[in-house]
């Protein structure tokens, strides 16, 4: 696994931004879209080369 300084500079910014001010709230809808793009991005690169293009509704659960 990476070290946490190995990654895009993006997503430390995401990380930091959830540790220090995210409400409850934001994390709840943060947490939504990057499951299901992680969910996506994983399916994309599955060995049997399936690849699959998942539309985010937008929608908050």
């Amino acid at each position: 696994m990476k070290k946490f300084d190995d990654y895009p500079k993006a997503f430390k910014k995401m990380v930091r931004y959830i540790r220090q001010e995210a409400t409850i709230e934001q994390i709840r809808g943060m947490e939504i879209i990057f499951s299901d793009t992680v969910a996506s991005r994983k399916h994309t690169l599955a060995p049997d080369g399936a690849a699959r293009v998942r539309k985010w509704s937008g929608k908050s659960h």
